[in-house]
């Protein structure tokens, strides 16, 4: 019997005590077993570790790094060099996957030995900016490998799973101390990736945390999320153009956005996006107008 895990399923946490238990369940009782599940808690200051540990009790797949709170991407790091499967996975602590997730991906790339599978995903907070595959399709072109995925605008990393060959052959890793990580790792590995294949029906659910750092809304906050957004844009235009490829990149998701508050709190919201528009009363969502 092999042992070896197939998959390596990195999770960074911090203070994700709300959500944490609902993502590992979904993790913990996947259809496809031969897992790693690698739970990097990032000093946090819940109950998050207490919950980990709960799970790592029950479950010897589960292995825990313990560390000061050190980002996002040194999480993702330290995620990476623990892990010993063929396939590398990562997922938000604050998020969840269909049960068979992992099973499809595996399948598809076993069947076209390709080297990254590429998953839709649901946004919670803003459901027409989801993505969803209808069938199973292989790409080997840079060109049609950007433009299924629409990388430059779903960069998020947690849509994929890697072979660990390909990231590890490349050097492959996330720059620590900056946000907006995502996108030049993407890009990166779609990039050195000789075939990706799409999986449809396949499930990352994305939860909107207002106590991300992406939604945060002081202004020291959000200073570093727009140089963060420049860079990231920066850094993939100039990996573009220096590998004889372009990247559409997002501009605004949100094309109008308006607030009402009261004492400081939102009593009522309006949000466009595309050709929808959402009204909001207390936070709670009362008109979709299409």
């Amino acid at each position: 019997m092999n042992t070896k895990p197939i998959i390596s399923v990195i999770i960074p946490i911090y203070n994700t005590e709300k959500y944490l238990s609902q993502c590992l369940e979904t993790v913990v009782n996947q259809t496809f077993k031969n897992l790693e599940i690698i739970c990097i808690n990032d000093g946090s200051t819940d109950s998050s570790l207490k919950i980990i540990q709960k799970y790592a009790q029950k479950d010897n797949r589960i292995k825990i790094i313990d560390q000061k709170n050190k980002g996002l991407c040194a999480s993702r790091n330290n995620g990476l060099k623990a892990s010993t499967g063929k396939y590398i996975s990562f997922i938000d602590s604050d998020d969840y996957i269909d049960l068979d997730y992992y099973e499809k991906h595996y399948k598809a790339l076993c069947k076209y030995d390709a080297d990254i599978s590429c998953s839709g995903f649901y946004h919670e907070r803003l459901p027409d900016f989801s993505i969803n595959y209808n069938k199973e399709q292989i790409y080997c072109d840079i060109d049609d490998k950007i433009k299924i995925t629409q990388a430059g605008i779903y960069g998020y990393v947690w849509r994929y799973v890697f072979s660990r060959d390909l990231l590890f052959k490349n050097d492959l890793c996330f720059e620590e101390g900056r946000v907006i990580e995502d996108v030049i790792f993407t890009i990166s590995a779609i990039y050195y990736s000789n075939l990706l294949v799409t999986i449809p029906q396949s499930t990352y659910f994305y939860r909107h945390n207002n106590n991300s750092l992406l939604c945060i809304k002081d202004k020291a906050a959000q200073k570093r999320i727009s140089e963060g957004v420049k860079k990231s844009d920066a850094d993939v235009i100039l990996f573009a153009k220096q590998h004889g490829f372009k990247v559409p990149l997002l501009k605004n998701p949100v094309e109008k956005k308006i607030k009402i508050r009261v004492l400081g709190l939102p009593l009522f919201s309006y949000i466009k996006y595309k050709k929808r528009s959402h009204v909001y009363f207390c936070g709670l969502k009362i008109i979709k107008i299409k």
